[in-house]
């Protein structure tokens, strides 16, 4: 008996490194297909129109611009009805201020695609570049339509109306907009901005300062909390906002430029001098010479 299991025991060890040996192989063709499939657009030659599209998702990625254009355009002739491709060239379009190209490439997304959420939020932007807020203003309602819970959909809309100095229907949608998105700290400093506008500085102050809680290092909150206080002249809170902008962006000319002016105000001629030094070598302009 003993021997019949000593048999046993070694016809079974060559079946189980046999089991393992082709477990080993099936994982490294997994491995192999997804990276094969992984690298395909961009290490081989493209072929199908999605391969393009991905391999200008890189290039823009990687900001070769042309390169991108070149392999949306590639990706539409071999399928005309590809509306991410058209988006995809007409936002490269438009941050080459080409907006009139980018304007034609989302109007074909959506022609083929007239439930295409992001070709209308991508023409609103290259409209509110443009400062042809109402045609924004009319795209984004239409991509609220197809997506209610786009946040920042309702951000730039906000946005479009404070432009026009619509302030009650700004500030009613950047308040939407941070119902759906809490911790977006930058759609707080956009309402703040907007209750600046209409004077309502303890208002704006209290949403910079929320921003900031989200976002400890959110440059442009601390600075725009700083022009409130120095609108409320309380110039030292002023100044130490500044002073973290420039802490956080040594280069912000206008973080110096701006705390120059509240040290004036404050009676701190020295400091204020040194800091529109500061201000000029960075390349900026003063806001006001302290006298």
């Amino acid at each position: 008996m003993q021997d019949v299991g000593t048999v046993k025991h070694h016809e079974e060890k060559p079946m189980k490194r046999v089991a393992a040996m082709l477990t080993i192989a099936n994982v490294l063709a997994s491995l192999s297909l997804v990276i094969v499939f992984a690298g395909f657009s961009f290490a081989q030659t493209p072929v199908t129109a999605t391969d393009f599209l991905l391999r200008g998702n890189e290039n823009e990625k990687n900001g070769r611009h042309s390169e991108a254009i070149a392999d949306y355009t590639k990706a539409i002739q071999i399928n005309p009805k590809y509306d991410v491709a058209y988006i995809n060239r007409g936002i490269v379009y438009d941050g080459q201020a080409k907006y009139e190209l980018a304007i034609s490439d989302f109007a074909m997304a959506l022609q083929v695609n007239p439930r295409s959420g992001k070709a209308y939020r991508s023409r609103a932007k290259t409209h509110k570049t443009q400062g042809k807020y109402d045609l924004a203003v009319a795209d984004l309602s239409s991509a609220i339509q197809i997506l209610p819970e786009c946040s920042i959909c309702f951000n730039d809309r906000g946005l479009s109306y404070s432009s026009q100095g619509k302030y009650e229907l700004a500030t009613a949608d950047l308040t939407k907009a941070i119902q759906l998105k809490p911790q977006g700290f930058e759609t707080y400093r956009n309402r703040g901005e907007t209750y600046i506008r209409q004077n309502k500085y303890d208002l704006a102050i209290a949403d910079f300062t929320k921003g900031i809680e989200i976002s400890p290092q959110f440059a442009n909150g601390y600075y725009s909390r700083g022009q409130a206080y120095y609108s409320q002249e309380k110039y030292d809170l002023a100044v130490a906002d500044f002073t973290r902008v420039t802490e956080l962006n040594p280069q912000s000319y206008l973080a110096y430029s701006n705390r120059a002016l509240n040290y004036c105000m404050l009676g701190k001629k020295s400091l204020a001098l040194a800091d529109e030094k500061k201000a000029i070598n960075l390349g900026g302009t003063l806001i006001k010479k302290c006298q």
